[in-house]
């Protein structure tokens, strides 16, 4: 499926959903997806609901004393592993590279 379709889908199933942990991850999910083309398909298997789930076992069996929090850098980074993306470098240019 279509990162825009699948995105649409996601949202409105979240709609009957009033869990803002979610829309979170939904959020996070949205600002990955920027850095991929549209045409890039996810295995419309996955959902948003599924990675929460799968981080939220992840921190409780990472946790110490019973706490464990994702950075944001740890969060996309589990997304990007959940849905099978591969990771985006972004890739800077310098004016000397061209001169």
């Amino acid at each position: 499926m279509l990162k825009d379709e699948f995105l649409d889908m996601m949202k409105q199933d979240l709609v009957t959903k009033n869990d803002k942990n979610l829309y979170q991850v939904l959020e996070i999910f949205e600002n990955i997806l920027k850095d991929y083309p549209s045409t890039l398909n996810i295995d419309s298997s996955k959902s948003i609901e599924e990675c929460y789930k799968n981080m939220e076992k992840y921190a409780k069996s990472h946790a110490k004393n019973g706490c464990y929090c994702f950075s944001g850098v740890e969060s996309t980074n589990f997304i990007i592993n959940y849905f099978g993306l591969k990771k985006q470098e972004n890739i800077f240019l310098k004016l000397e590279d061209f001169i």
